[in-house]
């Protein structure tokens, strides 16, 4: 009699059992869809690469897989296995911008990963052809720009500089253009080459914005200083203002670019401008004069003259002085005397005692001249012959009787008076007044 075996599942029993684990399973783990989303492999683990593993070697086309599991290993820091993951991406044409982005980050995280030394130098050749490959991609132009902003930190400065100046053909709009320019010129200033700088950005600034115009050239003239290139300064700011109606500012920033530039008419020019426009200002007004008479132009140089002596107060020996010869050489001799007498009662300058007895007997005025000979005596500085001239001065006033020397005394007049009296009662002779013929000159 056979015996029936004994079974402790059924076979429905065992196919209910099979259907709950894979159920589970279903469930519990996840599939590859999960594992196509970037957010589920922010912290991966060991098993999680072991099945996107798995799920790519069944499907090793698959460029989502592929870039999630480079990831994932970088992640783990795993950089050399992620890097050889992702590097069959850069085959395709084109490249995946975000395969590229994931696989320069990756080389910059090795490159800073190895030792000092030519391993890390190494590393960073491999970094920069890595970038090279991305300046060959149809990316949108503002793409390319984002994907080489971090270069600036991972790679060498003439290195970073070489690929913006290869992606400036890559630049369709002006903004494009205007902004990898900038940066260009930013790296160039910083390697010391201004000049180079201010080539870089010279071609864009007819496609500048107006608002941003001021500031653009501006920032030239800056770079063309640098450089020592102060003519191509005053250019950038003749373009910059408008040649009339500029504000004192910009007139004191021409003056000085001028001035570097040896730009004598500018500087002129613009030097006038703000005097004219500052009567009331007597630095400006001594710039001018300084300017007229440099340039020279005495005539023209009157308009400064008049506007400094409506402040007498605060004019200087020598601006006065300046004023008196200015007024001599336009033959103004009654003008610059009562500046010379002035100024010689002022200071007691030796100048001003001659040129205002010379102007005061070619005038005429012989009262004028009598008051400074006894002025210079009461200084004690007046000279023998100085006493002959103030003789002849008396005669040529017709003040006969004050030459008397028995008047003197009682006519109450000074010292000189009586020494001029007393030259006269002398033997006969021709005082220097006399002797010269005719109408004095006037020193001009």
């Amino acid at each position: 009699m056979i015996r029936k075996r004994e079974s402790f599942f059924s076979l429905p029993a065992l196919m209910l059992m099979g259907a709950l684990i894979a159920l589970a399973l279903y469930l519990l783990f996840p599939r590859q869809s999960v594992f196509e989303n970037p957010d589920y492999l922010n912290r991966p683990d060991g098993l999680s690469i072991a099945y996107l593993e798995v799920l790519l070697r069944a499907d090793s086309d698959n460029q989502v897989l592929r870039l999630n599991l480079a990831s994932a290993l970088g992640a783990n820091g795993q950089l050399d296995r992620a890097a050889a993951t992702l590097k069959p991406l850069l085959t395709e044409d084109p490249v995946m911008e975000q395969a590229l982005e994931a696989y320069l980050e990756l080389q910059a995280q090795r490159m800073f990963a190895a030792p000092e030394g030519p391993a890390r130098q190494a590393r960073q050749d491999e970094l920069f052809i890595a970038a090279q490959t991305l300046l060959r991609q149809p990316y949108e132009p503002e793409r390319t720009l984002e994907l080489l902003d971090p270069l600036d930190r991972w790679l060498s400065q003439s290195r970073y500089l070489a690929l913006l100046q290869i992606a400036q053909n890559r630049m369709v709009t002006p903004d494009q253009r205007m902004q990898l320019a900038r940066e260009i010129a930013r790296l160039e200033e910083a390697q010391s080459r201004p000049g180079t700088a201010a080539a870089t950005l010279r071609p864009l600034l007819d496609t500048i914005r107006p608002a941003q115009r001021t500031e653009f050239i501006n920032n030239l003239i800056r770079l063309e200083l640098a450089s020592g290139d102060v003519g191509g300064a005053l250019a950038l700011f003749k373009q910059r203002q408008p040649a009339r109606n500029m504000t004192e500012q910009a007139l004191t920033e021409g003056i000085r670019l001028a001035r570097l530039a040896g730009s004598t008419s500018d500087e002129l020019s613009w030097i006038r401008q703000r005097a004219d426009a500052n009567p009331g200002n007597l630095t400006y007004q001594r710039e001018l004069l300084a300017a007229q008479l440099a340039a020279g132009r005495p005539l023209a140089a009157l308009t400064a003259i008049r506007r400094m002596q409506n402040n007498p107060a605060n004019l200087t020996p020598t601006n006065r002085r300046t004023i008196a010869e200015v007024l001599e050489w336009n033959d103004r001799p009654g003008e610059a005397l009562p500046v010379w007498v002035s100024l010689y009662r002022d200071t007691g300058s030796q100048q001003a005692f001659q040129r205002s007895t010379d102007l005061a007997r070619g005038l005429f005025q012989w009262d004028t001249l009598l008051a400074l000979l006894n002025e210079a005596a009461s200084r004690q500085r007046l000279q023998p012959d100085g006493y002959i001239e103030l003789a002849d001065a008396l005669v040529r006033a017709g003040r006969f009787q004050d030459a008397d020397a028995g008047s003197v005394s009682s006519s109450g007049l000074g010292a000189v008076e009586r020494t001029a009296s007393y030259v006269i009662h002398q033997p006969p002779r021709l005082s220097r007044g006399h002797r010269s013929a005719g109408k004095p000159a006037v020193a001009v």
